[in-house]
Protein backbone atom coordinates (compact mmCIF):
# COMPACT_ATOMS: atom_id res chain seq x y z
CA UNK A 1 0.00 0.00 0.00
CA UNK A 2 1.30 3.45 -0.95
CA UNK A 3 0.65 6.52 1.18
CA UNK A 4 0.05 10.02 -0.21
CA UNK A 5 -0.39 12.68 2.46
CA UNK A 6 -2.56 15.75 1.80
CA UNK A 7 -1.57 18.63 4.07
CA UNK A 8 -1.91 22.35 4.71
CA UNK A 9 1.02 23.70 6.68
CA UNK A 10 0.64 27.45 6.31
CA UNK A 11 -0.89 30.24 4.30
CA UNK A 12 2.20 31.98 2.87
CA UNK A 13 4.88 29.39 3.47
CA UNK A 14 5.86 26.36 5.50
CA UNK A 15 6.80 27.11 9.09
CA UNK A 16 10.14 25.63 10.18
CA UNK A 17 8.35 23.71 12.91
CA UNK A 18 6.99 21.41 10.19
CA UNK A 19 10.37 20.55 8.63
CA UNK A 20 10.78 17.42 10.82
CA UNK A 21 7.27 16.35 9.77
CA UNK A 22 8.26 16.48 6.11
CA UNK A 23 11.46 14.56 6.83
CA UNK A 24 9.44 11.86 8.60
CA UNK A 25 6.94 11.62 5.72
CA UNK A 26 9.69 11.02 3.17
CA UNK A 27 11.38 8.41 5.38
CA UNK A 28 8.23 6.29 5.61
CA UNK A 29 8.66 3.03 3.73
CA UNK A 30 5.43 3.32 1.74
CA UNK A 31 5.32 7.09 1.28
CA UNK A 32 5.09 8.48 -2.23
CA UNK A 33 5.19 12.10 -1.06
CA UNK A 34 2.81 14.86 -0.07
CA UNK A 35 0.45 17.17 -1.91
CA UNK A 36 -0.53 20.70 -1.01
CA UNK A 37 -1.16 24.15 -2.33
CA UNK A 38 -4.01 26.55 -2.91
CA UNK A 39 -6.83 26.41 -5.50
CA UNK A 40 -5.29 26.56 -8.96
CA UNK A 41 -1.75 26.09 -7.65
CA UNK A 42 -1.08 22.60 -6.33
CA UNK A 43 2.32 21.13 -5.60
CA UNK A 44 3.50 17.53 -5.27
CA UNK A 45 6.38 17.26 -2.78
CA UNK A 46 8.51 14.24 -3.53
CA UNK A 47 11.59 14.52 -1.34
CA UNK A 48 14.24 16.62 0.37
CA UNK A 49 17.57 17.50 -1.22
CA UNK A 50 20.43 17.86 1.23
CA UNK A 51 23.79 19.48 0.60
CA UNK A 52 26.79 20.27 2.77
CA UNK A 53 26.06 24.01 2.78
CA UNK A 54 22.30 23.95 3.40
CA UNK A 55 19.92 22.18 5.75
CA UNK A 56 17.68 20.81 3.01
CA UNK A 57 15.35 21.94 0.28
CA UNK A 58 11.99 20.44 -0.61
CA UNK A 59 11.86 18.88 -4.06
CA UNK A 60 8.48 19.42 -5.68
CA UNK A 61 6.61 19.30 -8.99
CA UNK A 62 3.76 21.45 -10.20
CA UNK A 63 1.24 18.98 -11.71
CA UNK A 64 -0.18 21.73 -13.95
CA UNK A 65 2.98 21.78 -16.10
CA UNK A 66 4.51 18.96 -18.10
Amino acid sequence: MLVLVSIQLGIFGIDEAYHPVFAAIFKMKHSVGAVGGIPGHSLYFMGIEYSEEEIGKLVYLDPHFI
